[in-house]
């Protein structure tokens, strides 16, 4: 099974502080008399503070400066791949968010320099975290999704170019975000096959009448019918 650090009010999966606080061994105990086992962990909406958005957006998650986001997102990055050693878990699933998802339109024609600037920005941040990853023996499994700066084939290479292919860097492979974007799940998986880290069993559905309308990229909330 997967547990999510607390992300969603009334969600707490797990306490992280309460792990390193050396609860790894009562928590572990619990969780093998359900006869349940942890394939991984999630940090994902804290996690998206590390390029943002830094706005009023995020304040629901951390409210501070853009610095004290990011410096937060990093931290909660780092505690989780702590905990996870600590019990034994290989895994950490995770968003990085992206300073300007907006800029992949690349209209007006400054986007594309401004979304290539997130590329080397992530490049800084993640040698904040990635340390941590590689001291324990951890992996960072990114979710290509939009809102995240690697959202489709082109940008999740782009990605591990810019880390150089670090050994603790790959992605959480969630195909229902690559249908609802007309790019082929089967695809991502031949490229990235020995990046593929974990995955969601999850599907989606483009409604032929409302693509006919609103295209795959409609506004509105994400519970709408697609």
């Amino acid at each position: 099974m997967k547990l999510s650090n607390p992300v969603w009010k009334g969600k707490n999966h797990l306490d992280i502080n309460e792990i390193l606080r050396g609860g790894a061994t009562a928590f572990r105990k619990k969780i093998e008399e359900h006869s349940l086992t942890i394939f991984c962990f999630e940090q994902s909406l804290k996690g998206a503070l590390v390029l943002g958005s830094l706005d009023k957006s995020t304040d629901s998650w951390f409210q501070g400066n853009p610095e004290e986001k990011v410096r937060y997102g990093i931290s909660r990055i780092r505690k989780t791949a702590e905990a996870a050693a600590a019990l034994d878990v290989s895994v950490v699933n995770g968003f990085i968010g992206s300073p300007n998802w907006g800029s992949w339109f690349i209209y007006p024609l400054m986007n594309e320099q401004i979304y290539e600037e997130g590329f080397q920005l992530f490049l800084s941040d993640g040698e904040r975290f990635f340390d941590f990853f590689n001291k324990y023996n951890i992996k960072f499994a990114l979710e290509v999704r939009p809102q995240e700066h690697a959202y489709n084939i082109e940008t999740a290479k782009r990605l591990l170019e810019v880390v150089n292919y670090n050994k603790a860097f790959g992605f959480n492979f969630d195909p229902s975000h690559f249908v609802w974007q007309l790019i082929d799940p089967v695809v991502f998986i031949k490229i990235f096959a020995d990046r593929i880290f974990h995955c969601h069993a999850k599907d989606g559905e483009l409604v032929k009448e409302n693509l006919s309308t609103s295209g795959c990229v409609s506004t509105g909330s994400w519970q709408q019918s697609g």
